[in-house]
């Protein structure tokens, strides 16, 4: 029933991971080179990396969102755990996974 920003997002995941997330501002100009580099560099080295062109049409729109509004306007459901407990489970599932 709420809207979560994506700086709360990261930082609710570092939390449940255990981590310190930092921010750093960078030109979308620069992240778009090294995306392009990351991703012609994956073509010859046979792999992937964490930024490349597909992951930075991820990441470019400043509109992503996602809510439940509409599906609790319509239905009966409603959250039963907070966003934060949501991703301290998630975190713990993939751990006891094995996935992290």
């Amino acid at each position: 029933g709420e809207d979560i920003p994506s700086r709360r997002l990261m930082g609710s995941m570092a939390d449940a991971l255990g981590v310190k997330a930092w921010t750093m501002p960078v030109p979308m100009s620069v992240v778009g080179a090294a995306a392009g580099g990351l991703t012609v560099l994956g073509r010859v080295l046979g792999r992937s990396f964490v930024l490349n062109r597909d992951k930075l049409n991820e990441i470019r729109p400043d509109y992503w969102t996602c809510e439940n509004k509409k599906l609790m306007a319509k239905t009966s459901w409603r959250p039963s755990i907070t966003f934060e407990d949501g991703i301290r489970d998630a975190v713990e599932w993939y751990r006891a996974n094995g996935w992290i």
